[in-house]
């Protein structure tokens, strides 16, 4: 979903494509209980507010999608971010020495084993792009 901010002032027209980016991450074992303490202690803080807008951040909602237990399927976090560049705000979280950043990246590893310290992913393959028209 790509939404579109126009913002005016006496000077320019500045407009802006926010795009709607998704993720999915598998939990390791006790993954969900550090992704809630985490997220009880390192969001809606000054210092989170401050690296997402450096990263290029408007809006974020995450969610824990519990698998059926008869499965054994893992436990999965569900992320929706709102950014201008889904590029650049992987870099950032990646590369960026914000000590928001540093403590996202050790939480990453302990939740999902995942070593977000290099190289930022490649972005997700958008495969559908529908809206209903008018």
């Amino acid at each position: 979903m790509r939404m579109l901010f126009i913002s005016l002032n006496t000077n320019c027209v500045h407009v802006s494509k926010m795009v709607n980016y998704c993720l999915v991450l598998a939990f390791l074992p006790g993954g969900v209980e550090v992704a809630r303490k985490f997220a009880q202690e390192n969001t809606n803080t000054e210092e989170h507010d401050e690296f997402y807008r450096i990263a290029g951040i408007s809006s974020e909602h995450i969610w824990i999608q519990h698998s059926p237990p008869e499965t054994w399927s893992p436990d999965l976090e569900v992320v929706s971010i709102e950014t201008d560049d889904p590029a650049n705000t992987l870099k950032e979280f990646a590369t960026s020495d914000h000590p928001w950043a540093v403590r996202f990246r050790e939480y990453v590893k302990k939740a999902f084993g995942i070593d977000f310290s290099g190289p930022p992913p490649p972005l997700n393959e958008n495969i559908v792009n529908w809206s209903q028209t008018s």
